[in-house]
């Protein structure tokens, strides 16, 4: 692959996918940084979830369908422009590709694991504790979250049962809090991560334009 793929690509026409019910039979794929991502039970590894605990905050996926398996081993590598290839996608604007080498390579050494939209879009997560004050019940919320380079990108987001995402917590607010619901999404995300390839098919047209 020299060239970096047109269909990752956001289109000026391109919407934000916000009604996620639309994609319930979707599913996401994440990439490891090893293909030795599984433990010996056969569950995710715990150290393939993600490298700091903090990442889990704001979760990076993609959709499967446009975008391909083989498509998660390209990498957007440390560059001058790297920042400007993550960054959101802002609507209507029109991007430039990726150049090979330069901006991304192929990382044949990636693993991956797959996440059913369905099992986790919604769904509640439970931290439990010795002290009954700080247990605690939370919600996962797959979004979309476009990227300059990656229209497919989406992203597991959690919220408190009050509704708050937890990036928005206040400082006083985060101490615990914020660690314990991290806590329960890692255990969510070990849960129903799976590995065999799926069946899966493209986003209807009129989704996303």
């Amino acid at each position: 692959m020299k060239s970096y793929p047109d269909y990752l690509l956001p289109k000026p026409h391109f919407k934000v996918i916000q009604n996620i019910e639309l994609l319930k039979k979707g599913v996401l794929i994440h990439y490891t940084d090893s293909k030795d991502n599984r433990d010996l039970e056969g569950f995710l590894r715990e150290d393939s979830v993600v490298r700091h605990r903090n990442h889990i905050r704001d979760y990076s996926n993609n959709l499967l369908g446009i975008f391909e398996i083989e498509d998660i081993f390209i990498d957007i590598t440390v560059s001058e422009r790297k920042d400007y290839f993550i960054s959101p996608w802002d609507l209507q604007e029109v991007v430039e590709a990726p150049i090979y080498d330069e901006d991304f390579i192929i990382n044949n050494d990636r693993g991956y694991f797959f996440l059913n939209i369905k099992e986790i879009h919604n769904k509640e997560i439970h931290y439990e504790d010795n002290d009954p004050k700080l247990s605690l019940t939370a919600i996962c919320k797959v979004l979309h979250t476009p990227t300059k380079s990656n229209f497919w990108h989406f992203s597991l987001r959690w919220y408190t049962d009050q509704g708050l995402d937890i990036n928005d917590l206040e400082q006083k607010q985060k101490k615990g809090l914020q660690r314990r619901i991290l806590t329960a999404a890692k255990s969510l995300i070990i849960l129903k991560a799976f590995f065999e390839e799926p069946s899966y098919s493209e986003p209807y047209n009129d989704i996303y334009t």
